[in-house]
């Protein structure tokens, strides 16, 4: 089995604490499927998302996205995301999910999917 990199993104910031703890607990589970499903999770979002509140970084996510993510997005297979609750706009995951499609990558899949997704891969012998 060919391991594979896959982009994992989704909601970093919430109202208050409590939904901030959990997007970052949710994006830290998608990682484990991803490790589950024998691949490697890479989730910028998770490592630089503490950052891009400090004041001396760059605040808008734009450039983090161009800057930092945009390289990260080069070395996977795959991008993975959780969808915002409805009616709610995350900018950051969908500037993300733009440069994904500037970059010819057509390979996304729903967190929710994820297990199921690569479990039918295998059945069909793609992986």
């Amino acid at each position: 089995m060919n391991r594979k990199f896959i982009y994992v993104t989704g909601p970093f910031e919430g109202l208050n604490e409590y939904a901030k703890k959990a997007n970052i607990t949710q994006l830290d589970l998608v990682c484990r499927r991803v490790i589950v499903a024998k691949h490697i999770p890479l989730c910028p979002i998770l490592f630089y998302g503490a950052w891009m509140k400090d004041p001396r970084f760059y605040s808008q996510s734009a450039w983090w996205v161009d800057n930092i993510f945009k390289p990260i997005m080069l070395q996977c297979n795959y991008f993975c995301y959780i969808p915002p609750y409805a009616g709610v706009r995350n900018e950051r995951l969908e500037y993300e999910k733009d440069i994904w499609k500037t970059l010819n990558r057509t390979r996304m899949i729903i967190a929710d999917r994820l297990i199921k997704y690569f479990n039918e891969d295998v059945d069909n012998g793609h992986n």
